[in-house]
């Protein structure tokens, strides 16, 4: 018999036992900082259940939730009100899919007991560092240890001449960041930074001899690498096992080219003192600081591109890049992620979550009918590559995943819609089997494509699932995805389900499922008749979908059909333009 995990004692309260919430939240969850929509949200759903919209609410959770780069990240503030309103304090909170562990702290911080499930596992590393604090002195003490250790020899690849124009200071100056790219040296622009008034100057064209001496340092890259005796992952490639190309590469073979020479050797000097840090929590720590400033001091850090370093879900590196200062960057992050644990110690302190790096279509280590509540979000589709992006990190963390669970579409793993709704299908599956009868489940979702919201609704149908409410939930903010594509549907949708106390419900397909123009004309004049003159086009497919799963989902085992066929969200826009008329002008 598999061995079976055993979840940490609740800190407060009693564990949960048949769970006792029959209405599923019903209306977008607002920010904290929106009063109006925060009064009529508590009035509706119950005043006495959600302490998140405090009078500091607004600025909680930042930190610790931001330290570090992951996608489709879900705003704390939506998933603490889905845990408060579902769970009570002492019940268990699974998270399948548990990402940047958003899931899993917040659960902690509500007291309750967390369990996050990743196959990836920079994902679990993420979340442990995320509901873990460090000793503040502990990690003082390493970035010490470190600073002493390669500062100086990093600082020195970034000098410039010249005095600083605030202060006077002569030989303080270092590059910032260097635009770079396509240019030949004698090009490149730098801001400079004083290291002793800490105040940055006016961009300028770079010198001569600060041209050469880079120049001269890139060209011995090799050679001093060498004699210091550094690692990096030379040959860690943009490929899967067989061979085929990751589906995100863009004419770059490995990872190290995403990388300026200068930046490369600093990078792998700052790695080799992080490792050599024996404290085991702070050197934890510092790799975990060190792989959130890496696309920063990388060749796809453009000029507008978010402070992550990421311009968006794929390996893009812009004609003109921002290649900054190695340590500069690692010392702001390192800023960052004292303000983050000292977050994590304050909301979380000694509670402690169980993560573990497993696949979810196999949780064989939980107990059939033991968890009181899930809130995940598993894979979009082929919206979101994770094996590919995350391996940026991996690489330089030695870090090894088997993609052949990964649920996703993604044609150079071999996987189609076909694929992603089988693999879906055994998580639901299991998802079903680990929640107690009559408990929820929530689960946020998107894509651009009624075939995959179709594998999706019948993943989570087959099992048994009732379908309670479809809410479409906007994020706080939106990913340079979001914002730029014009084509990328612009919020998460949030699907309450529920696990039945019996056989449950039968709901029988309509005899003649609706059309997309039945869809779209009901969506526009739902959305008009609550204030939106205007709606946008994303706002109109969020809530066709929310119609189109609720219409036709059930748990008969077949697929969601539509009038007429599937559709994408080009269809919701050409019948949109159709119903409007003149271009789709109101």
């Amino acid at each position: 018999m598999p061995r079976q995990l055993r979840l940490p004692i609740p800190c407060s309260g009693t564990a949960g036992g048949s769970p006792t919430v029959t209405r599923p939240i019903e209306t977008q969850i607002p920010p904290p900082g929106d009063r109006e929509r925060r009064r009529e949200f508590r009035e509706r759903h119950g005043r006495e259940a959600y302490t998140l919209f405090a009078a500091d609410g607004a600025a909680r959770g930042q930190p610790m939730h931001l330290m570090h780069k992951y996608w489709a990240r879900k705003d704390w503030y939506a998933v603490r009100a889905c845990i408060e309103h579902y769970t009570r304090p002492g019940d268990i909170v699974l998270d399948p899919f548990c990402g940047s562990g958003v899931t899993v702290a917040e659960a902690l911080i509500t007291e309750r007991r967390a369990l996050g499930i990743d196959l990836n596992p920079m994902a679990t590393f993420i979340t442990e560092m995320v509901t873990t604090p460090v000793s503040e002195r502990a990690l003082r003490r390493a970035f010490a240890e470190v600073e002493r250790a390669v500062k100086d020899n990093i600082v020195d690849t970034y000098r410039l001449h010249g005095a600083c124009p605030g202060c006077g200071t002569r030989g303080s100056l270092i590059a910032w960041h260097t635009i770079r790219g396509s240019r030949p040296p004698s090009d490149y622009v730098v801001e400079p930074l004083c290291l002793t008034c800490h105040a940055t100057s006016d961009e300028r064209r770079i010198s001569s001899s600060e041209a050469q001496r880079l120049t001269a340092l890139e060209k011995s890259f090799e050679a001093v690498a060498t004699a210091e005796g550094l690692w990096w992952p030379a040959e860690a490639r943009l490929e899967y096992p067989n061979a085929r190309r990751y589906r995100q590469k863009r004419r770059i073979e490995r990872f190290e080219q995403h990388f300026t020479r200068r930046n490369l050797l600093n990078c792998a000097r700052l790695l080799n003192a992080i490792r050599a840090v024996r404290q085991r929590d702070a050197r934890r720590a510092l790799l975990y600081c060190f792989t959130s400033h890496l696309a920063c001091v990388s060749a796809m850090n453009g000029k507008h591109v978010s402070g992550s370093g990421w311009m968006m879900n794929r390996f893009y590196v812009p004609p003109d890049f921002y290649d900054e200062s190695v340590w500069e960057r690692f010392r702001r992050t390192y800023e960052k992620l004292c303000r983050a644990n000292g977050q994590t110690a304050a909301l979380i302190g000694e509670r402690k979550a169980t993560v573990v790096c497993a696949s979810a279509t196999d949780l064989h280590m939980i107990a059939s009918g033991s968890v009181d509540y899930v809130f995940t979000d598993p894979p979009y589709g082929d919206s979101i590559d994770y094996y590919e992006l995350t391996d940026f990190w991996r690489a330089w963390l030695g870090l090894e995943m088997d993609h052949a669970d990964e649920i996703v579409i993604n044609a150079s793993q071999g996987k189609d819609v076909g694929a992603f709704g089988e693999m879906l299908t055994r998580a639901a599956g299991e998802i079903y089997r680990v929640l107690k009868p009559g408990a929820w489940c929530s689960v946020a979702f998107q894509n651009k494509d009624a075939a995959v919201w179709s594998a999706f609704s019948t993943a989570f149908a087959l099992p048994g699932f009732e379908l309670m409410r479809v809410v479409p939930q906007p994020p706080s903010a939106k990913s340079f995805t979001m914002t730029w594509t014009e084509g990328s549907p612009k919020t998460h949708v949030l699907v309450h389900l529920r696990k039945p106390t019996g056989q449950g419900r039968r709901r029988p397909r309509p005899a003649l499922p609706p059309t997309l123009a039945d869809l779209v004309g009901e969506s526009l004049r739902h959305l008009q008749a609550n204030g939106a003159h205007s709606p946008s086009l994303a706002s109109v497919y969020d809530e066709v979908v929310s119609r189109w799963l609720t219409a036709t989902y059930g748990t008969d085992g077949a697929a969601p059909s539509l009038g007429g066929g599937s559709f994408t969200l080009k269809d919701v826009k050409r019948t949109l333009e159709e119903l409007l008329g003149d271009g789709g002008r109101q």
